[in-house]
């Protein structure tokens, strides 16, 4: 025999605390989603703050860092499975969360959108880069005279290299480059990255690098900083 709902007369053997699924979701919320999140998004690279890092775009990184958001929500007594999260994008950007949720040994299918507003500013990189900040130098120079196209092809490749290491650290860029006599220097906003393409490099072309470094002072929290210059002498 079949039970009913106390409260809309439903007959149905999925009850849960006398209610059928739809009376107990009008009277209890599993999930308190937010209605609308705000993402931050780097003007200058167009990359996402999610959580404490900078990430380039793509709905694959906002489903799984909704999904993150969502399994801290739920409620620790709530059996859950099958969560999923869709991006869509038409007016604007909605994260559809949708789940399987077990109350009294009765399945719950719940979904819900969440708006996601970005807001356009600069990350703390990007702030020094536009401002000219570097920690390092690469001089390209050569072990002979060589012509103006060889010498920026050695430039380019060196830009190329600072251009894979961008993801995993944000000051590796160029922020200036200015002509020298026999070659050019190359201002990297990080000293790691430049420290790796000058090592790459210099194994590359079986040559040395000469390292040097100038004394700037020291920060407001009292650390030494230095500017650090790796020289490559490239065959001709």
């Amino acid at each position: 025999m079949k039970r009913f709902c106390v409260k809309c007369g439903k007959e149905t053997n999925q009850l849960i605390n006398s209610l059928c699924k739809k009376c107990f979701l009008e009277k209890n919320k599993l999930i308190d989603l937010p209605k609308k999140i705000i993402i931050d998004v780097d003007k200058r690279t167009g990359r996402l703050r999610l959580g404490a890092a900078w990430i380039d775009e793509s709905d694959a990184v906002l489903e799984k860092f909704i999904e993150d958001k969502v399994k801290k929500l739920i409620k620790q007594k709530i059996d859950f499975d099958n969560l999923k999260v869709q991006i869509l994008r038409e007016d604007s950007v909605i994260a559809r969360v949708s789940l399987d949720a077990l109350v009294d040994n009765v399945k719950l299918g719940l979904v819900e959108d969440i708006e996601l507003s970005f807001r356009r500013t600069l990350s703390d990189a990007s702030m020094k880069l536009s401002s000219n900040y570097h920690e390092a130098i690469i001089q390209v120079r050569f072990l002979e005279k060589t012509n103006k196209k060889i010498e920026q092809e050695k430039v380019e490749e060196v830009l190329a290299f600072l251009k894979e290491h961008k993801k995993k650290i944000e000051l590796s860029a160029a922020v200036d480059i200015k002509n020298q006599v026999g070659g050019q220097d190359i201002f990297v906003g990080s000293n790691k990255a430049a420290k790796i393409v000058a090592t790459k490099l210099a194994r590359k072309y079986n040559t040395k690098i000469i390292y040097s470094n100038k004394l700037l002072g020291e920060d407001k929290h009292g650390k030494t900083n230095y500017r650090h210059t790796y020289c490559i002498r490239f065959p001709s």
